[in-house]
């Protein structure tokens, strides 16, 4: 049980990281047009989800 758990977990987790990426990278799309300042936005936010985990 605890193994099955852990797997549900993880997948969960994979989920919701991967739709924050999509979430990211549309809003990051249609505020900041400009590659340089985007991935600045970009990178300040990873550090948010690093800090998260």
């Amino acid at each position: 049980v605890k193994i099955m758990t852990c797997a549900a977990a993880a997948s969960a987790k994979e989920a919701l990281q991967k739709n924050l990426t999509i979430t990211k990278e549309k809003v990051l799309h249609a505020r900041y047009p400009d590659p340089t300042h985007q991935k600045e936005v970009y990178q300040g936010t990873m550090e948010v989800l690093r800090n998260l985990q």
